[in-house]
């Protein structure tokens, strides 16, 4: 299904403190994943561009670069690996 949204990522500091104000880019991708990322609110959701093909893996790098909203000139960087199975019979 084109369009479906299938993870939100979320970036933290060490104190465990949402950093809203973060942008999210999928990199370093090994094959052309059917996959993009927007931005909600300060998440990152992954959907999918195009219909998924039954019994593939993918791996989706993506980086997050987060400014902390409450200290001025601190920036974060955060790298997310994700592997999505799609399966190959429908459950």
């Amino acid at each position: 299904m084109c369009g479906q949204d299938l993870i939100r990522l979320v970036a933290y500091d060490q104190q465990n403190v949402r950093l809203p104000m973060t942008t999210f880019a999928i990199v370093d991708n090994t094959d052309d994943v059917p996959f993009a990322i927007r931005l909600d609110h300060g998440r990152g959701v992954v959907y999918t561009t195009r219909a998924l093909v039954a019994g593939r893996t993918h791996t989706v790098r993506v980086n997050a670069r987060s400014r902390d909203h409450r200290r001025a000139g601190v920036v974060y960087e955060t790298s997310f690996i994700i592997y999505i199975a799609v399966a190959s019979f429908p459950y």
